[in-house]
C-alpha cells in the first residue's frame, strides 16, 4: 500500500470512529426516568444503533471494536471502543492526496492505536501500523434497549436512574429555556 493508499485508509477509520460516537445512545432528558428513555428507544432509536467495525491484518486475524451504545446510554457518556490517529504535517502528502481527487483535511501518521475489549485478552491498546490493515469493515446492529436493561441487577438499575435524575436535574438548571 503506497502512502495515499494509507490515508485514505486512515480516513476510512476516522469516519468510522465518528460514526461509533455519533450513534452511541446519549440521554435526551425528554423523559423523567431513564426507563422511559429507554422504551421511548425502543420504539423509535433513530440513529442509535451499535456499530461494529472490523479491522482485517495482512496476517488474517482482525479485530473487532464496538461503540457499546447502551452502555454509552446510561452512563450518559462514550462508552466504545477507541481509536486514536496522531496528525501530522506533510503539505507534500496532503498535496499529493489532493491531487488524486480526494478531498481531505488532514494527514495522519501511519501507526494506529486501539483501545478495545478483547475477548481473550479483555482491556487492550493496540498500535499497529495502517500497512498492516488490508479491509475494514463496518455494520449496524438494532439495540434491543428494554432487554439489555432487564438484563441489569436491581443496584444497578437503581444506580443508573439516579445518576439519569441528577444529569437531567443539572442539564434542566443550565437550560432553563426548556420547560418540564
Amino acid at each position: 500500500m503506497n502512502k495515499i493508499g494509507e490515508q485514505m485508509m486512515l480516513q476510512q477509520l476516522k469516519s468510522v470512529y465518528w460514526l461509533m460516537m455519533d450513534s452511541s445512545g446519549k440521554m435526551d432528558f425528554a423523559n423523567k426516568t431513564l426507563w422511559d428513555e429507554i422504551t421511548d428507544l425502543d420504539q423509535d432509536s433513530g440513529d442509535y444503533q451499535e456499530v461494529v467495525v472490523e479491522i482485517y491484518f495482512t496476517d488474517g486475524r482482525f479485530i473487532k471494536l464496538h461503540n457499546r451504545s447502551f452502555e454509552s446510554l446510561i452512563n450518559n457518556s462514550y462508552s466504545g471502543d477507541a481509536i486514536l490517529l496522531l496528525p501530522m504535517n506533510d503539505d507534500k502528502l496532503l498535496q499529493a492526496v489532493a491531487e488524486q481527487g480526494v478531498c481531505i483535511r488532514d494527514v495522519y501518521r501511519p501507526i494506529v492505536s486501539i483501545t478495545y475489549d478483547d475477548p481473550e485478552t479483555g482491556r487492550t491498546a493496540t498500535d499497529f501500523p495502517i500497512s498492516s490493515v488490508v479491509r475494514i469493515a463496518c455494520y449496524r446492529k438494532k439495540v434491543k434497549w428494554s432487554e439489555r436493561w432487564r438484563t441489569l441487577s436491581p443496584e444497578k438499575g437503581k444506580l443508573h436512574e439516579l445518576m439519569f435524575r441528577n444529569f437531567r436535574e443539572k442539564y434542566l438548571r443550565d437550560h432553563p429555556e426548556i420547560k418540564e
